[in-house]
């Protein structure tokens, strides 16, 4: 499937219709069920009079060939409880609340088979499958695997320790560069798991270097094992392009600012107690596109300008200068509608006069549909606009977005790509075996 893109941004509205022999991969790329605890499954499923299994696969060949599940290595029949999911679950999950509940048994090495590629069926007294599900893993790991210990790079005098929480990867390994980027890995190293957190221990002569990990782990997005780089999420330095994870020991007295180790000492007299409050405008960055008409910032489409996350490749510079300037005088934010701009949310002076009410109706109306587009597309997830299921992007394996799929049958994709237009190609498996209908492209830049 290709999509350019138009403008600084477009919509790519499209509608799927499934093919019947693909309706049980299909249910697989989704995630229906939800495994809470260690002993509770819940899912909004009607057995009728077939059964519940919970199936596993290490190696991640789960298939449904002819109504019949294949490459499992383990079955598990999931008994339906009669009662409702406990308190503890639902308020943790109030979304859920009137699912049916599945007891997980309890001699079931748990902690292993979520390591597995994980699906739950509905089959018939003869075994033929007629419903089967993904399983979002969120309670269980929590409750298995709650760790309050060391994330990221440690230091000792002695070495340099790497810990990465990752319950549910089959192996993780670190490579070790010794610059920012290209050239060969110094080590190779396989880190060694304890409860969910994988660990190594390394010279300290690391300090300074570059690694990244190499996580085996079942990717939903594809249905199969993947060989994932990743950063490490609790990485406190990357290298400039942020592909690497940086080596940084930040109590290192070559990192410190200088006499930042009396700062505690040396807090000023304030002459009242509000100036310890910090604003806004102390501290935040404001970014803007190079295109703006700073000049007229003030006008009705303020709130778009306040809003605006597409920056690829626009050109991004800093807008404390023009604040700055504002202070000084001599610019355009002179005027008190800057306030509005700032907040990005028609935030003026009450006692300013926006005009008659026609305009200041005008005006509102403008910023509320700028506001709701920027909320409801960026990154809020899948989302309802009138008369329409959409989906939105999501993070998919190497780099490739994954769509989030409503509706197996009929559905419309709403996707946001980079403001530089060019030609993207997604292959998904989610659209295989499946005819599409592409709508005109909508020069909408998001």
């Amino acid at each position: 499937m290709e999509m350019r893109a138009v403008g600084t941004g477009y919509i790519l509205i499209s509608s799927f219709n499934s093919l019947p022999e693909k309706r049980y991969k299909d249910s697989m790329l989704y995630a229906r069920a939800f495994w809470v605890s260690k002993s509770i499954i819940a899912w909004d499923v009607d057995a009728g009079d077939g059964s519940c299994y919970l199936f596993s696969s290490k190696n991640a060949t789960l298939s449904v060939a002819n109504g019949e599940i294949h490459g499992y290595d383990i079955q598990i029949k999931l008994e339906e409880c009669n009662e409702k999911l406990p308190e503890h679950v639902t308020e943790k999950f109030p979304h859920i609340r009137d699912f049916k509940h599945f007891q997980v048994p309890p001699a079931l090495d748990v902690k292993t088979i979520l390591k597995h590629q994980l699906a739950f069926a509905v089959l018939r007294s003869g075994g033929e499958c007629t419903c089967i599900t993904g399983l979002q893993l969120a309670g269980v790991l929590d409750e298995l695997f709650t760790y309050n210990g060391p994330l990221g790079t440690m230091f000792s005098s002695e070495a340099v320790s790497l810990y990465l929480w990752a319950p549910t990867a089959q192996d993780v390994n670190v490579l070790i560069y010794s610059e920012p980027e290209g050239g060969d890995p110094l080590e190779f190293i396989e880190l060694e798991e304890s409860h969910g957190v994988w660990s190594t221990k390394g010279p300290v002569t690391w300090e300074g270097c570059y690694y990244v990990y190499e996580v085996s782990v079942y990717h939903p997005s594809t249905l199969q094992i993947e060989k994932c780089i990743a950063n490490d999420p609790y990485a406190r330095g990357l290298s400039a392009d942020g592909r690497r994870t940086l080596i940084v020991n930040v109590d290192s007295e070559t990192e410190k600012p200088k006499a930042w180790d009396n700062l505690v000492d040396e807090k000023p007299n304030l002459l009242s107690f509000s100036d310890i409050s910090i604003y806004e405008l102390h501290v935040r960055d404001f970014r803007y596109g190079e295109g703006w008409d700073f000049g007229e910032v003030a006008k009705n489409g303020r709130g778009v300008n306040a809003s605006q996350f597409n920056l690829c490749e626009t050109g991004i510079g800093s807008f404390n200068d023009r604040i700055r300037d504002a202070m000084l005088g001599g610019s355009p934010f002179g005027h008190p509608l800057q306030q509005g701009f700032i907040t990005g949310l028609s935030l003026e002076p009450n006692d300013h006069d926006h005009g008659s009410k026609s305009t200041v109706d005008h005006m509102f109306a403008i910023l509320k549909d700028h506001i709701q587009e920027r909320v409801r597309f960026h990154n809020t997830g899948p989302s309802w606009l009138p008369g329409v299921i959409v989906m939105s992007i999501k993070d998919g394996h190497d780099g490739v977005p994954e769509l989030s799929q409503l509706d197996p049958i009929y559905s419309y994709i709403v996707v946001n790509n980079q403001c530089v237009p060019n030609w993207y190609n997604v292959q998904q498996p989610l659209f295989e075996g499946k005819r599409s209908t592409i709508a005109p492209t909508t020069d909408n830049a998001m």
